[in-house]
């Protein structure tokens, strides 16, 4: 939706992207990796949370797209929600960070936090989040 939003210059798509973030919660109670999550349903508890990092991943390039819709005036943000963004990225980084272990000069992603191994898909979307997007807005993407 922002992707959309910016190259057709379309406000209504980048409404639809923040009734996306919106849908977000956090219980700060909550076992790491189940601290951040979206309700599946409207009623009931079913929650679906960012306990495999490629979703931490996805969930920080999603974030990274509302600032830029902010930047190109697509999208107001209101101190609520520049407060949620930044916690949802200082969480999503710092669960990321919990899964990297090294092997001499070398890091890997595992999975997740309590995992013993990785994959390549995983470390693809982890790293894709956790690399700003910086040369994407100044071409103007």
């Amino acid at each position: 939706m922002a992707r959309a939003a910016v190259a057709l210059r379309e406000k209504r798509y980048a409404t639809i992207a923040l009734r996306a973030f919106e849908a977000y919660s956090v219980n700060k109670d909550a076992d790491t990796g189940y601290d951040v999550f979206v309700p599946i349903h409207s009623q009931g508890d079913e929650r679906d949370p960012y306990y495999w990092i490629y979703k931490a991943g996805l969930l920080l390039r999603s974030l990274e797209s509302l600032e830029v819709l902010a930047e190109r005036r697509l999208l107001k943000l209101k101190p609520v929600h520049w407060a949620k963004l930044t916690e949802l990225q200082k969480r999503a980084v710092a669960y990321i960070g919990r899964t990297v272990h090294t092997r001499g000069s070398l890091y890997e992603l595992f999975t997740c936090h309590r995992s013993t191994e990785t994959n390549s898909e995983t470390q693809a979307w982890a790293l894709l989040g956790l690399h700003r997007i910086e040369h994407e807005r100044a071409e103007g993407r």
